[in-house]
């Protein structure tokens, strides 16, 4: 088996950059359907969840407070990944 030959871009035929191109957005395109529908079904639970009369108020009142706490827990590690990079700036000063 040969190995596949690596083109710099000006090498690639256009069609065959537009033809990639069209495969990758149809592939991107399908993975998007999929986490949306699957957002949208956790929605509709969530929704289901809170808008149920027999539900008891604390098992809501916990359902609200999940949420609260993912969000938290996303802004936390974004800031710990700004703080890491502020760390390795400082570190390359002294290196």
């Amino acid at each position: 088996m040969m190995p596949k030959k690596h083109y710099a871009p000006h090498e690639i035929k256009p069609d065959t950059r537009r033809d990639d191109l069209i495969k990758e957005v149809a592939l991107l395109t399908k993975d998007r359907d999929h986490w949306k529908s699957n957002h949208d079904n956790q929605v509709q639970r969530a929704r289901i969840l809170i808008e149920r009369t027999d539900t008891p108020l604390e098992r809501t009142n916990a359902y609200a407070q999940i949420g609260e706490l993912l969000t938290e827990k996303e802004l936390l590690k974004a800031r710990v990944k700004h703080l890491e990079q502020e760390l390795q700036t400082i570190r390359s000063w002294y290196t």
